[in-house]
C-alpha cells in the first residue's frame, strides 16, 4: 500500500534499465542510466551525451567528446554545478570525475583512470568514486572507497578523510551547518551509525545517535535536518530528523531506486511498473525540507504595494517567473496586460485576480 498517493506522472523514461542517479537543475532533472546521461526537461525526455539505451544496456567506455561521442563507464552519481546547467560526475569504473556542460560536451575533471592506488593521498588516482557533492563555491566532494576526497576550482586534489578501512564509511551527503552527514560501519559488520563530518577539521567527527541497523540506506539530506533513508528488504523509505530522532515513513513500499530532494521539498524518483518500464515522478506531502543545490533561482518577495494590486503568493520565495499572455492596448502608453504567471520547477501555479497594467510590474 502506497502511504503516500499525492504522485505526479513527469515522464517515461527511456528503456528499462535501473537509473543510477538524479539530480534537479536550473534547467531540468538530470538523470544516469545505461552509461549515458539523460536530461527533462518539463515532460520532454533529452538525451544528454553518452552512448544511450540502444543496445538496451547502453555501451561502457572512456572518451571524452560531445553527446553521442562521448563514453561513460557506470555514472553512477551525478551533481548540478553552480551555474545551475552543466554537471559533475562520478564515472565510477573509470576512476575519474567527469564534467558536463549544458550542450552535453563531456570532459574530464580528474583521475588517471585504473589505478591499484587504492586512493593513496599522494597520487593524483581514485578507486571507484562515487556518492558526489558540488558545493556553491564550486568545490566537489565524493566517496572513494578508502578515503572522502575534494577538488577545488583550481583542479587541485587532495583527501580530507583517510579510512582505516575500505568502505568505512559509506555515502556523502550535506548537513545544515556546512559539513558532511555519512554512515559509519560498525567493526562488528552488523550495525551502522550516522556520523557529522566536521568541514573545517575532517578528523572531529561526531555521531548522531542513530543507530539503524545495516539495513538502513541513507539516500540523501535536506536543509531542515532531515536524513532521508530507505529500509532494505521491506523497501520503506523513512525521514528522520537529526535533532529530534523522530522516524517518519514517507513512502512504503518504495522500488530500490535513486532518488533526489527539489528545492520545494518534493521527491524526484523513478518509479517502475510491472512491465519494468520506469517514469520519472514527483512525489509532495513528504515533510522534507529543501533539498540542497550548489544553484540558486531568482528569488523575489513582492511588497505590500505588489501584493495588494493582485498578487497572491502561497510560498515566500518566487522562484521563476514566466508570463504567459501579454497583450498590448490599443494606445493611451499603459503598456501591457499581464494574464498570468507561472513559478518553475515547481508544479505550484499562481494566477493573478483581475488585470494588472504591465508597466506597474517590476521589483518593488
Amino acid at each position: 500500500m502506497d502511504l503516500n498517493p499525492n504522485v505526479s506522472v513527469i515522464a517515461k523514461l527511456p528503456g528499462d534499465r535501473r537509473v543510477w542517479s538524479i539530480a534537479v537543475g536550473r534547467n531540468g532533472i538530470f538523470f544516469s542510466m545505461s552509461h549515458s546521461i539523460f536530461r527533462c526537461v518539463d515532460t520532454q525526455i533529452e538525451f544528454l551525451c553518452g552512448s544511450g539505451v540502444a543496445p538496451v544496456n547502453g555501451i561502457a567506455g572512456y572518451k571524452d567528446g560531445r553527446g553521442a561521442d562521448a563514453r561513460f563507464n557506470y555514472p553512477c552519481s551525478i551533481a548540478v554545478c553552480p551555474d545551475g546547467v552543466s554537471l559533475v560526475v562520478a564515472d565510477k569504473n573509470n576512476h575519474r570525475i567527469r564534467t558536463v556542460s549544458e550542450t552535453g560536451t563531456v570532459g574530464t575533471l580528474a583521475g588517471n583512470g585504473p589505478t591499484s592506488s587504492y586512493g593513496r593521498p599522494e597520487l593524483p588516482t581514485f578507486h571507484y568514486p562515487y556518492d558526489l557533492i558540488v558545493r556553491k563555491d564550486g568545490t566537489v566532494f565524493f566517496c572513494d572507497t578508502w578515503s572522502f576526497k575534494m577538488i577545488s576550482t583550481d583542479g587541485t586534489v587532495r583527501t580530507f578523510l583517510r579510512f582505516d578501512d575500505p568502505h568505512q564509511y559509506s555515502g556523502l551527503a550535506s548537513s545544515v551547518d556546512g559539513g558532511f552527514i555519512s554512515r559509519q560501519t560498525v567493526r562488528d559488520g552488523n550495525s551502522c551509525d550516522y556520523v557529522h563530518i566536521n568541514n573545517i577539521d575532517p578528523s572531529n567527527i561526531s555521531k548522531l545517535g542513530l543507530s539503524v541497523g545495516r539495513r538502513m540506506v541513507m539516500i540523501a539530506t535536506d536543509t531542515a535536518n532531515n536524513i532521508l533513508m530507505r529500509l532494505n528488504g521491506i523497501s520503506c523509505l523513512q525521514r528522520i530528523n537529526v535533532l529530534t530522532k523522530i522516524v517518519t515513513v514517507v513512502m512504503s513500499p518504495v522500488a530500490d531506486v535513486m532518488m533526489a530532494i527539489d528545492l520545494c521539498g518534493n521527491l524526484v524518483m523513478v518509479q517502475p511498473d510491472s512491465n519494468r518500464k520506469c517514469s520519472l515522478v514527483r512525489v509532495g506531502s513528504t515533510g522534507l525540507g529543501p533539498g540542497y543545490a550548489a544553484w540558486d533561482l531568482p528569488v523575489w518577495t513582492p511588497t505590500k504595494k505588489c501584493a495588494s494590486q493582485g498578487f497572491k503568493w502561497t510560498r515566500p520565495a518566487v522562484l521563476t517567473i514566466l508570463l504567459l499572455a501579454l497583450r498590448a492596448t490599443h494606445g493611451g502608453g499603459d503598456g501591457g496586460w499581464l494574464r498570468g504567471v507561472a513559478v518553475l520547477p515547481t508544479s505550484v501555479w499562481f494566477n493573478i485576480i483581475g488585470m494588472m497594467p504591465f508597466h506597474a510590474i517590476g521589483r518593488h
